[in-house]
């Protein structure tokens, strides 16, 4: 099936009855704006809206949502160590711990940011090559690694410190300048550059 093909009533028949997605395109004008700008409450009192539909159409709404933000981030100019911590700021609101990495041209404008770990205890578990699938992959000019302490405390641990010396390493072999690492928490964030935890050149 060519979905380009189909018209906005056609693909909202696929999440409720076609007479209540030609009704929600009248009275919301468009598929964005049912998607993006209906309540939940709004969604649940359609004819024929299930639990499911409904739950199909949220996932869709945040799909678009992280969408926009990746794309909002990877537009974004690091100069400075602050530029650093501010971009990676949405961490402090993670439960768990994650690793991600932020690849940069030769600009140092953000061309790409994934996350590289979730949920890791500590970063001595951490491979680098993981890291490094996404530099080579990305042809990367610069990167910069950040994570954030669920704990709140920024403080580097010494596996935070040694993993940091591990991408340097390979970064160096690669030709790639490894910007920074910075740790993001509510407590406050840091830069392993700028506190001098780890040497870069």
């Amino acid at each position: 099936m060519n979905l380009q093909n189909l018209s906005d009533e056609e693909l909202l028949s696929n999440f409720v009855p076609i007479k209540s997605a030609e009704n929600l395109l009248k009275e919301y004008n468009s598929i964005y704006d049912v998607v993006l700008n209906t309540t939940k409450a709004e969604l649940k009192s359609i004819n024929g809206m299930t639990e499911n539909r409904l739950k199909k159409i949220l996932s869709i709404r945040e799909i678009l949502k992280r969408m926009q933000d990746y794309r909002t981030k990877e537009l974004s100019l690091i100069r400075t160590t602050n530029d650093a911590i501010n971009y990676f700021e949405f961490l402090q609101d993670k439960q768990v711990e994650e690793l991600w990495i932020a690849v940069l041209n030769t600009k140092n404008n953000v061309v790409l940011s994934r996350c590289i770990s979730r949920g890791t205890v500590n970063m001595s578990v951490v491979n680098p090559r993981e890291i490094f699938n996404v530099v080579i992959k990305n042809m990367a000019s610069a990167i910069i690694i950040a994570h954030n302490h669920p704990s709140g405390d920024s403080m580097p641990s010494n596996e935070d410190i040694s993993l940091t010396k591990k991408v340097m390493n390979l970064s160096e072999m690669l030709g790639i300048d490894f910007l920074d690492h910075v740790i993001i928490a509510k407590k406050g964030s840091i830069s392993l550059r700028k506190e001098g935890y780890v040497k870069f050149d």
